[in-house]
C-alpha cells in the first residue's frame, strides 16, 4: 500500500480560507460528534465508508478526519484500495484542529 497522503490542520484551514474546493469527511461516531464537530465536515462513519463510496467525490481533494488521525489514516487506505487517489488524512484529527486552529473547541476527550 502506498504511503497515506496527509494534510495538517494549518494547511487545511488555509486552503478552506482560500476557497479551495475541498470536501471534509468526519469518520467518527455520533457520540464523538456530539462532543465536538466541525460545521463544514460531513459525517460518514468509518464503518459505513465502503457502503457509501458513491457519496465521496473523486474530482477534488477529500480530507478524512477522526479524533487523532488514526482511524482516518486507515480509512484513507481503504479508499485508496478502492481506487481513490484524491483522499488525504488530517494529521492529528480534530484534536489538532482544536489545538492549532480553534482553541475554543472542546478538547476534554483525549
Amino acid at each position: 500500500m502506498a504511503e497515506v497522503p496527509h494534510i495538517s490542520a494549518v494547511e487545511l484551514a488555509q486552503r478552506l480560507e482560500n476557497g479551495d474546493a475541498i470536501d471534509v469527511i468526519d469518520v467518527r461516531e455520533d457520540w464523538e460528534r456530539a462532543i465536538v464537530a466541525l460545521p463544514f465536515a460531513r459525517q460518514i462513519r468509518m464503518i459505513e465508508i465502503l457502503t457509501r463510496v458513491d457519496e465521496i467525490p473523486r474530482d477534488r481533494p477529500v480530507v478524512i478526519m477522526c479524533r487523532t488521525g488514526s482511524r482516518s489514516s486507515r480509512t484513507v487506505e481503504m479508499l485508496q484500495s478502492h481506487g481513490f487517489d484524491n483522499v488525504l488524512n488530517l494529521d492529528g484529527g480534530i484534536l489538532a484542529w482544536a489545538r492549532e486552529i480553534d482553541p475554543t473547541l472542546p478538547q476534554f476527550y483525549t
